[in-house]
């Protein structure tokens, strides 16, 4: 089972500040009563992040609708940012009363565990034991707090984990094996993700489909 967890996710959620974890980027919050000249410099010094932290790039309306959506800011406070979708340099309300904030971002330098291949911010294994889906699944959730199961949820991770795990294949005929990944058929009707399982949460991309039973 491939399974994914990052040494960067785990830095941005342990920081001491307000923070959230997207497309690996991790965006921080920065409040100050007083104006601060270098407000993401002072995160990197109070850190274990590998890179100096940076105000932040809404470059998306997706990320700028899951920020807001993350309960990571007080949606009352005015966030400066480097550039946001509409153009402006704010980020959550348009004005506050009190007080500085600043909305930061790094990419951190991904490091992955010996034996993981790094891929938009996550660290991915493949395991050739043969195992039941839940037994894998829970191997894969046993690794680390933020560690499951591999879910595939575009083409381009779709096409880095089938070529990763070809890798492995020492089949002649190029047939290839099939491998367990996050996602569950749910009363032989459609498939859902098993993060925070919901049957009702149908998933958009199953284009790793092979077979007719899904694995």
């Amino acid at each position: 089972c491939p399974i994914l967890g990052s040494r960067f996710e785990y830095a941005c959620q342990v920081l001491p500040y307000r923070t959230f974890f997207a497309g690996g980027r991790c965006f921080i919050g920065v409040t100050s009563n007083e104006h601060l000249r270098d407000p993401c410099e002072e995160i990197f010094i109070n850190s274990v992040l590998g890179t100096v932290p940076k105000l932040a790039v809404i470059d998306s309306d997706e990320l700028l609708t899951a920020l807001k959506q993350s309960n990571s800011f007080n949606p009352k406070r005015s966030y400066k940012v480097a550039a946001n979708t509409d153009g402006s340099q704010v980020f959550m309300a348009r004005s506050q009363t009190s007080g500085y904030s600043y909305l930061c971002e790094s990419t951190g330098k991904q490091t992955c565990p010996p034996g993981y291949e790094p891929w938009n911010g996550n660290c991915y294994r493949f395991f050739s034991e043969p195992k039941t889906f839940e037994e894998a699944a829970e191997i894969c959730g046993s690794i680390s707090a933020f560690s499951t199961m591999a879910v595939i949820e575009d083409e381009p991770t779709n096409r880095f984990l089938a070529s990763y795990a070809r890798s492995f294949e020492s089949s002649s005929d190029d047939t290839g094996s099939p491998v367990w990944v996050g996602q569950m058929y749910v009363n032989d009707q459609y498939w859902a993700d098993i993060r925070n399982f919901d049957a009702n949460d149908k998933i958009s991309f199953y284009q790793w489909f092979t077979t007719p039973n899904g694995w």
